[in-house]
């Protein structure tokens, strides 16, 4: 009995506990005071932990930029509004892997009710598509049936569309200056969330269009669309595909959709065995919209392509000889044993099906993290073509491997970055961006809707072009 009553006052306070959680995240105004802490505490945590933090921003202008942040909060804010002001400062440091979110996995489908979050706003009811800096329709959602896909946005609210993307990308994070990693993630489905987070919940939008060359405007309002779920936006390229094609090409294609582990093979042996056993002497790479994942699968994939032992970034020295963390504590050997486990200390050694032939690279602003590490070592062998877009990771490296999660007390939101350095031997001139295509790629809304593979149309051409002189 006894027993049982205290189980009973546990999942009571649990039950508290998780609803007080969803109040917090959602609903919940933050004293200005108690925001301000959390900026204290993101700013020392990112000082003392961020082997990186000064890579692309030098510190007194960090430190401006933190103190203005500060003296900005005036008012009570919801932690989605405090949390797109911090995520301001954050992308200033041009690390692509530090991120500020609101953990919203401990709420539940009731929690979503109760607040009334199952509604569909006036942003919400359009796919869209970012290019060239104009924004375009894909998929309309809303209860206006004539709109249809490929109209563009001109303005939101009687603020123009590049402003709006202006102030959008200040709270995205990237790889020093890059943007097309910004302009992926706005087009993996983030363009309303982000606009959400610096515009608030709007139940009445304006929308000026244009399609071909008509010019009209729509009012949308909320509304609340028939069998609502919880649903989460999935990433996008997660799928490998190999293939090869007609003999008399001898070409192979690969395309890595993602190097986590997503249930499937930990390397790619039986790939580059599978190009040797066809005898193709032409492989298409395609790493466009990958996103990156576990370092083990991307070097094994680098053995592909070397044929003797080869270093794929250079060794950390600020980690093992402490000149950034001087004091062997606790993070620091976590971030040793990573570099141990990893192999991150000692050159990659070569497949023995190593390709030997001519390699294409597709790329992208998709392309990011472990996959820029990739794409920026076969880019300094200089045996490869490169074909599409700057890609969205860093040409030079990026800080990442372990991570590091700290839920701010006052606000909820939650600051992720990582604590592993990775700088490539090969380091370029031009600070701060991804590796950049030898044949740039740009698409038009209508390449876009009708599906259309530029990169792989441009290669296919220039295989056939070059047949002879490929042996």
């Amino acid at each position: 009995m006894k027993l049982s009553f205290m189980f009973s006052c546990f999942l009571l306070l649990f039950n508290s506990t998780k609803a007080q959680y969803a109040d917090d995240l959602i609903n919940k105004r933050h004293q200005p005071q108690d925001l301000k802490k959390d900026i204290d505490l993101v700013r020392k945590k990112l000082e003392k932990e961020h082997p990186n933090l000064y890579w692309y921003i030098d510190k007194n202008k960090l430190d401006q930029k933190f103190d203005s942040l500060k003296l900005s909060i005036k008012t009570p804010l919801k932690s989605v509004e405090f949390n797109a002001r911090l995520m301001s400062v954050l992308s200033a440091i041009g690390d692509g892997h530090l991120v500020s979110f609101l953990d919203t996995n401990p709420l539940t489908e009731a929690d979503y009710i109760k607040f009334n979050r199952f509604e569909l706003p006036p942003v919400f009811q359009f796919e869209y598509r970012i290019m060239n800096d104009r924004l375009f329709i894909t998929k309309n959602l809303s209860k206006d049936e004539s709109l249809a896909p490929g109209t563009e946005v001109l303005s939101i609210d009687g603020e123009p569309v590049k402003d709006i993307l202006t102030k959008l990308k200040r709270s995205v994070q990237s790889d020093g200056y890059n943007e097309t990693f910004k302009y992926a993630l706005l087009n993996f489905g983030q363009f309303p969330v982000v606009h959400r987070s610096i515009y608030g919940w709007r139940d009445t939008v304006k929308f000026d269009l244009k399609l071909e060359n008509t010019v009209s405007s729509i009012v949308l309002t909320t509304y609340k669309p028939e069998n609502t779920t919880v649903t989460k936006t999935a990433s996008p390229g997660i799928v490998d595909e190999f293939k090869v094609f007609p003999p008399d090409f001898k070409v192979a294609y690969f395309k890595i959709g993602t190097f986590n582990d997503v249930g499937q093979r930990s390397d790619y042996k039986h790939i580059f065995e599978g190009i040797r056993q066809n005898k193709a002497n032409v492989l298409i790479l395609d790493l466009r919209d990958n996103m990156g994942g576990d370092y083990l699968r991307c070097i094994n994939t680098f053995s592909g392509f070397i044929d003797k032992p080869t270093a794929f970034i250079r060794r950390p020295v600020e980690l093992i000889k402490g000149a950034i963390l001087p004091s062997m504590n606790k993070q620091r050997q976590q971030q040793l044993d990573f570099l141990k486990a990893y192999g991150v200390l000692y050159p990659v050694m070569p497949d023995s099906n190593t390709f030997k032939g001519k390699l294409y690279v597709l790329i992208n602003g998709g392309s990011f993290s472990a996959t820029s590490l990739l794409a920026a070592n076969l880019q300094a062998m200089n045996n490869a073509t490169f074909v599409g877009e700057e890609t969205g990771g860093g040409r030079n490296g990026c800080t990442g491997g372990f991570y590091i999660n700290e839920i701010l007390p006052n606000s909820k939101v939650t600051i992720r970055f990582g604590i592993v350095p990775y700088k490539i031997l090969d380091q370029s001139k031009v600070i701060g961006r991804g590796i950049m295509p030898d044949v740039p790629i740009q698409y038009t809304i209508e390449d876009y809707l009708a599906k259309k593979d530029l990169e792989m149309e441009w290669v296919l051409k220039d295989i056939e072009k070059n047949k002879g002189s490929v042996n």
